[in-house]
């Protein structure tokens, strides 16, 4: 069954949300977190992702087009050393420009490692968002909050949601596997609408043909005719 299928069930399972914070480029690491404190670690695609007090709010597409503008709260407390986070701040430039990538999946999708007896479910379909942390917002003793932003918001990239043009405004924007996209497929393909078994490749070129690879039509946010309006 597919992550599709699942969530228009009555009882879908349990959702799973995991963070994975990129901060290579400031001269750190990835690192690899869930919020569900009452788990140990959780493995997904064979990574580990270590529980930790953790936030994340506007992460949905607002109705009219505005970009969202989400935050992530997150406790100052890695592997139990308490105020690790801010001297990792401090050591990383307060991780802005870090990039946050959300995973959202299923429990019942979740490794087999997870499990005693394994897990015949196991799948790699998931939700995938990615953000860039603008700055830190808020810090004390008990947690730090960070402003996210899209990539095209970051580089201070306007994007005019509504304008007519061939090319699907969700791409645009950074919503490919958003909920305003709609594809939850566990089929992935680069920007040139051609397979890929690499998640960090998984990416939407924005095309009318890259929705057709995924049968996902439907949801396509663009105007394929605007091509043929003559221009004066």
């Amino acid at each position: 069954m597919s992550m599709s299928t699942d969530v228009q069930l009555l009882e879908p399972g349990d959702a799973v949300r995991l963070y994975e914070v990129d901060a290579t480029h400031l001269g750190g690491e990835v690192m690899r977190f869930h919020g569900h404190l009452q788990e140990g670690t959780i493995i997904w695609q064979g990574q580990v992702y270590e529980p930790i007090s953790i936030e994340a709010k506007g992460f949905d597409l607002n109705g009219d087009g505005r970009p969202a503008l989400p935050t992530l709260t997150v406790g100052n407390s890695i592997a139990g050393v308490r105020g690790a986070l801010s001297a990792l701040c401090l050591h990383l430039d307060d991780l802005a420009g870090a990039r946050v990538t959300v995973r959202e999946t299923f429990r019942h999708y979740l490794d087999a490692a997870n499990f005693p007896d394994g897990n015949a479910q196991a799948s790699d379909q998931q939700r995938v968002m990615s953000w860039y942390i603008e700055q830190k917002t808020e810090e004390d003793e008990q947690q730090l909050e960070f402003q996210l932003s899209s990539p095209a918001d970051l580089q201070g990239i306007k994007v005019p949601t509504q304008q007519i043009t061939s090319l699907c405004r969700w791409a645009c924007m950074n919503r490919y596997r958003g909920e305003a996209c709609g594809y939850l497929g566990g089929a992935m393909f680069g920007k040139d609408d051609q397979p890929t078994d690499d998640p960090s490749q998984d990416r939407c070129g924005g095309r009318l043909r890259s929705c057709k690879v995924r049968a996902n039509t439907a949801r396509f946010g663009g105007a394929p005719g605007s091509s043929l309006i003559v221009r004066r």
